[in-house]
């Protein structure tokens, strides 16, 4: 199965499998493997803006590759060890943030040529995956709660209890949060408020997907 398609401006197509092989096959209908081996769990995001795919290395490091010129970046995180478990781009592209083994949460600059020290680094206790809210603000999600931190500043983040969250999703344009939890309920979070608006059981199984359609205002799960 494939995990992530990207269409490029030459009409190829990069894809990530489910056995960890990130592939570009052209449109005369030929492949070429770029890469092989991406552990899971398959931590990766992309950002078209700068046309850079990061994902989890061999190395339990961070790697960014660039889809266009299949040019390697050097790693944000200096390629330390940190096992990403989630990883997500702000809207510009222009920073990083990370879900590390260890539950910490660390955000880099991905803009510069070289690596760079983090803009934000704080241990979260149970953090399952990362997303971007806007420039400013990234979504954590817990075993029992979010929190909505401000990575430019020295706050304390806003926690809001989640019970069993299974899968999130977030609308910059929205400036929501979406959520769905194992007993089937569907929770939204309104990020300008920091409060959540709502919260209801939508499906008498686990929500094993949302996705927000800003477009339409809506949630789909």
């Amino acid at each position: 199965s494939v995990l992530f398609a990207q269409p490029l401006s030459d009409h190829s197509l990069i894809t990530l499998a489910a056995d960890g092989t990130l592939v570009k096959t052209m449109p005369d209908g030929t492949n070429r493997v770029i890469e092989r081996g991406i552990p899971s769990p398959y931590a990766f995001d992309y950002t078209d803006r700068q046309h850079l795919l990061a994902y989890a290395c061999n190395n339990a490091s961070i790697c960014l590759l660039d889809l266009e010129t299949e040019i390697s970046r050097p790693s944000p995180s200096d390629e330390t060890p940190i096992a990403p478990q989630s990883l997500a781009f702000s809207p510009s592209g222009d920073l990083l943030a990370a879900i590390s083994a260890k539950g910490y949460a660390t955000v880099w600059s991905a803009s510069g040529a070289r690596s760079s020290r983090p803009r934000y680094r704080s241990r979260v206790d149970g953090a399952r995956s990362i997303a971007f809210v806007d420039e400013n603000t990234i979504a954590i999600q817990t075993a029992d709660h979010i929190e909505l931190v401000n990575v430019h500043a020295p706050e304390e983040p806003v926690k809001l209890p989640v019970s069993a969250a299974t899968t999130l999703d977030v609308s910059n344009q929205r400036q929501i949060v979406a959520l769905g939890t194992e007993d089937g309920s569907l929770v939204i979070i309104d990020t300008r408020s920091r409060t959540i608006t709502r919260q209801q059981v939508v499906c008498k199984g686990h929500i094993n997907q949302v996705l927000v359609v800003s477009t339409l205002a809506a949630v789909a799960y």
